[in-house]
């Protein structure tokens, strides 16, 4: 579509959803019954209680009766067939907007529900924002930075240098030292892959060596003309040396690193198979990684899914968004609930078969791929849990500005019961928390270190927010 054609759609739609009666569900249904694709629909609102909303329930009710499941936004996992569609709150009155999920294609744009009065919108408006308005905590700054930074590691602070962290960039990584509201770049190393993701960065104490060691995981998608889109990996160790970084290891491919407790750990990976094969450990002696055996603990879950505890408990993603606490020996433990969908990072997977979004005969019509997004970091400090809530959504296909917001939390097994207490001591974000890490201080005291960013990809301004750990 044309640019003018483009802004004049969007300026048509604002009109209409500022000036047009509302004209319900009949006009909607015609439209979805003749939908010829997979009768699924992910539904997404920024309604308060959208279950005590009628709107939501005949939308919801109407779905069923004519044949789609549907399934709110916060169980959903990403799927490339089917409908999205987003029941939002305007100034107004509520929009509905549809679109395809393999494409985002917007099908259709309606206004199904006006406010009566100029009063009942504002009512429902002040108290939107006195919800939102929480007192915001003491100690916390921010640093814009440039350009487009997708995940964060600590590195060692000292009292001259103050934090020091690694940014992991689609085509390089850079050391950074923060000083006051500005964040300086101390060296860079490339990643040397053309058209490179980035995809993971973790740092340790690991071979005994003054240097601090990097690992870092790249992604390179290509495709495979009429087999689909799968992503190379491409995984490298780097180490901090007085003002520069240095390659620790050569590329490593097709493998995913991590860094757990000083140990590097690693899990292959297949164009077929997001996670392949067993985990396994690494040798870290000076200037040499090597795959080693079969680690432990891990049977069953992927290198990112868990996180072992220093009571020889683990955290794992049980399912997407949903984080539970297993104690040794047990497969079930209590759950802290759903934190939300983070679908970045991701990796392309080639599928077996080709799988058909629409009835429609054209190649557009049916996918070679699925993407499965990389799940997001849980740090252990002192018996607790820390990780990022995600209450941010994406509204319109992106027409509108997102609404909610990301927080980092904390957990911890509760003394009183079997469950898992969630504390949330951090400032929460109108901005989308990518990564976050946990910079502990010579005088004891330590830092969370949010990695933000105006859009969920990470393509939009970036900035560090710095806040002290109550």
């Amino acid at each position: 579509m044309a640019l003018s054609k483009w802004w004049a759609l969007v300026a048509s739609l604002a009109f209409a959803w500022e000036g047009a009666a509302a004209a319900g569900l009949e006009s909607v249904w015609p439209k979805l019954e003749a939908w010829d694709g997979v009768r699924a629909v992910t539904l997404s609102t920024n309604l308060e209680n959208p279950y005590a909303e009628e709107m939501y329930r005949q939308f919801v009710n109407g779905m069923t009766e004519r044949g789609f499941s549907v399934v709110p936004l916060s169980d959903a996992q990403k799927q490339n067939e089917g409908l999205v569609a987003e029941l939002l709150e305007t100034k107004t009155g509520i929009v509905l907007a549809i679109s395809k999920a393999s494409d985002h294609t917007l099908l259709l744009v309606e206004s199904v529900s006006s406010y009566r009065t100029e009063g009942d919108s504002a009512q429902r408006q002040t108290a939107r924002a006195s919800a939102n308005n929480a007192p915001t905590k003491p100690n916390t700054r921010t640093i814009k930075l440039a350009g487009h930074p997708q995940q964060i590691a600590a590195l060692p602070v000292t009292a001259d240098t103050g934090l020091n962290l690694a940014l992991l960039y689609d085509d390089r990584l850079e050391w950074v030292a923060v000083e006051g509201d500005k964040a300086l770049t101390r060296a860079q190393f490339p990643s040397g892959i053309k058209a490179s993701r980035s995809l993971y960065v973790g740092s340790g104490e690991l071979d005994g060596d003054p240097g601090h060691e990097i690992a870092v995981v790249w992604g390179q998608d290509r495709d495979i003309v009429g087999k689909g889109t799968y992503t190379r990996l491409f995984a490298q160790m780097v180490e901090t040396r007085e003002r520069e970084l240095q390659s620790e290891s050569p590329l490593m491919d097709n493998v995913y690193i991590r860094v757990v407790n000083d140990r590097v750990l690693a899990q292959k990976s297949q164009q077929n198979e997001a996670f392949s094969g067993p985990v396994l450990s690494m040798t870290t002696d000076v200037d040499r990684f090597d795959l080693n055996g079969v680690e432990p603990g891990w049977e069953g879950y992927w290198l990112y899914e868990i996180t072992p505890m220093t009571d020889g408990s683990v955290a794992a993603w049980s399912q997407p968004g949903e984080l539970s606490l297993f104690s040794p020996g047990e497969t079930a433990g209590p759950s802290i609930g759903e934190l939300g969908s983070v679908m970045h990072p991701a990796v392309a997977v080639r599928l077996s078969e080709r799988r058909m979004v629409s009835a429609d005969p054209a190649p557009a019509s049916s996918v070679n791929e699925t993407f499965e997004p990389l799940p997001r970091r849980v740090i252990v400090r002192q018996s607790e849990l820390y990780t990022i809530e995600r209450g941010r959504k994406s509204r319109l296909a992106g027409l509108l500005e997102p609404s909610g917001q990301d927080r980092i939390v904390r957990m911890r097994r509760s003394a009183a019961s079997e469950g898992i207490v969630k504390e949330e001591p951090f400032v929460a974000q109108d901005q989308y928390i990518l990564d976050f890490t946990i910079e502990s201080h010579p005088n004891g005291e330590a830092s969370v270190v949010m990695l933000t960013n105006k859009k969920s990809d990470g393509s939009g301004p970036a900035s560090l927010v710095v806040q002290e750990i109550p």
